[in-house]
């Protein structure tokens, strides 16, 4: 089994079925680290992909000690980074390690977040973390994007982010919110009117609870705990 995790994601490998599952939590900045602690992960973690960007807490301080006490391998990723998941291949896109110093319009957090490809076969997922538009667009000048199946929408939906010019190239069938109940500005009706325009079935953790998308490569099913007739009325 192999397996990465990023925040409220975990992605598996197992049985040569591929798996993405998306957790429903609320939480804060500083609750990414306090949510998902690399001593409390279920499985074995073998590397640590980190955005390399340093938060000033004990929190931080403390996910840094416990990944060093267990020797995991910690990249900071630059470019195009390359991992094999099993059968899977991994990609993680990052135009620079400067690039929200080279930038005004882009966040030092939030563009700090390594953009994630995930291919099996025929099946493709970006996992687009908090990314901005900024980040958004120099991925498609650089043409280091293309049309997948699955989205995770980046940043609980924000309108910061799921550009238009974004959306016209990777052209997602599936588009998944990971968004806390707490939020009630998000998702943004702005970015969801997006997704609807470009044809994606949209799942929202706050409404649909934990989000299960598997594929063998060549076919996909996604598993929610509650219907997609569970969405209110224009959502």
């Amino acid at each position: 089994m192999n397996v990465i995790a990023s925040f409220a994601l975990a992605v598996e490998i197992k049985n040569d079925m591929l798996r993405f599952i998306f957790i429903s939590i609320s939480h804060r900045q500083s609750g990414y680290f306090l949510q998902f602690q690399v001593k409390d992960f279920p499985f074995p973690v073998g590397q640590v992909i980190d955005s390399g960007t340093v938060h000033y807490s004990k929190t931080y301080e403390s996910y840094l000690a416990i990944i060093g006490q267990k020797g995991i391998p910690l990249v900071t990723p630059c470019n195009i980074t390359r991992f094999k998941l099993g059968p899977a291949r991994l990609d993680v896109l990052r135009p620079s390690v400067y690039f929200t110093s080279e930038r005004k319009d882009a966040s030092p957090v939030n563009d700090s977040t390594p953009v994630i490809e995930v291919s099996y076969g025929a099946f493709s997922a970006l996992l687009a973390g908090d990314a901005t538009a900024a980040t958004e667009l120099q991925l498609v000048a650089r043409g280091w994007l293309s049309p997948v199946t699955l989205l995770k929408v980046a940043h609980h939906g924000s309108d910061t982010s799921t550009s238009q010019p974004f959306l016209d190239v990777v052209k997602p069938q599936i588009a998944v919110i990971s968004v806390g109940k707490g939020y009630a500005e998000l998702p943004s009706d702005a970015v969801l009117g997006r997704l609807k325009e470009c044809g994606a079935t949209i799942y929202r953790t706050n409404l649909h609870g934990n989000v299960t998308v598997s594929t063998d490569g060549r076919t996909w099913k996604v598993t929610a705990e509650r219907p997609l007739d569970a969405n209110p009325a224009g959502q």
